[in-house]
């Protein structure tokens, strides 16, 4: 039986106590072959300093990312499969688990590739990363929304790899935070 076995690191930010025990309960509970471990950046450090020196240290084995405010709510076992298959490709730096934006230009299966230049091209969504690859995206200083506007033009430039996209939602969540900030939905729980 195959399974969905790839690591997931939840890197968190400004970490919400709340926030970030849904998530990581969330992932447990769907996520039961897959290590799960948590990043901090520690207090008074940038975020991109953070993940970028986790990023040196770490093998380039394919790993899931997640922010401290993704609760994942559904999952899509066959396009985990697929995406987990495609991740360990040559030149696949990325596998978006989230269409948006979705794929550019001719799919094959449930999968697709988004062109580097593409706006949010680079997502700090859901996605399956190389760490060579997300380190040609995040520099040292940056916050998870530089990373997201000026990652994308570091990637582009960045020819080794490429990005693949599900046509559809692989995982879907509960985003519980917006700019560092409760959405509605997570404020109303939080009391």
């Amino acid at each position: 039986m195959d399974v969905f076995n790839t690591p997931i690191v939840v890197f968190a930010y400004e970490p919400n106590v709340w926030c970030l025990n849904e998530t990581l309960l969330a992932c447990a509970g769907r996520f039961q072959y897959s290590p799960i471990s948590l990043h901090l950046s520690p207090e008074g450090e940038a975020w991109g300093d953070s993940l970028y020196r986790y990023l040196e240290t770490n093998p380039d084995e394919p790993f899931m990312m997640l922010l401290e405010d993704y609760k994942i709510v559904d999952t899509d076992a066959t396009l985990l499969l697929e995406a987990q298959a495609l991740a360990k490709h040559q030149g696949v730096g990325c596998v978006r688990l989230l269409p948006c934006p979705g794929p550019k230009g001719e799919t094959r299966g449930n999968f697709g590739p988004i062109h580097p230049a593409d706006r949010y091209s680079v997502s700090l969504q859901a996605s399956i990363w190389r760490g060579s690859a997300l380190k040609t995206v995040i520099k040292p200083g940056d916050s998870p929304w530089d990373a997201e506007i000026k990652g994308g033009m570091r990637y582009a430039a960045s020819p080794a790899y490429r990005t693949e996209c599900a046509i559809r939602n692989a995982v879907s969540y509960d985003n519980l935070m917006r700019m560092g900030q409760p959405t509605a939905q997570a404020a109303k729980k939080e009391v």
